[in-house]
């Protein structure tokens, strides 16, 4: 079962759960754009409730750390209840291969704290864990 703190590191993606933007192209340089949309896509999942294939959006290294189910438990309970019916807010910081996110969802809430996304492979990923 994960900890406490797990569950709020992943309520603050507002974790947004997670995602990233597939290319046909592994060699593209990451841009912001494309993180946009890894991001849109990350929360069109969260508003559908769609845990299981947002953990197909973490990074490796995250996926090593927490098992599909346990990612899924955690992202229903941090999630129950929430308002996701309007558009996010985000503020984002590029550094080559990375980004640093901040997102707010429309109802407000979720504790706000940067995440990071990882560019891998030609696709952006959630590695905020």
């Amino acid at each position: 079962m994960m900890k406490a703190s797990i569950v709020i590191s992943l309520a603050g993606a507002a974790m947004l759960a997670l995602t990233g933007c597939s290319s046909d192209d592994s060699s593209a340089a990451p841009t912001e754009d494309s993180l946009r949309t890894a991001l849109d896509a990350q929360y069109s999942r969260l508003q559908t409730a769609d845990w299981t294939t947002d953990y197909d959006h973490l990074s490796q290294r995250c996926q090593d750390m927490y098992s599909r189910e346990d990612y899924v438990a955690a992202a229903a309970k941090a999630y129950e209840g929430r308002d996701f019916s309007g558009p996010q807010e985000l503020a984002i910081t590029m550094d080559g291969d990375s980004a640093t996110v901040v997102a707010t969802s429309f109802d407000g809430k979720g504790n706000k704290a940067p995440m990071t996304w990882r560019y891998v492979d030609g696709e952006w990923v959630y590695d905020n864990c």
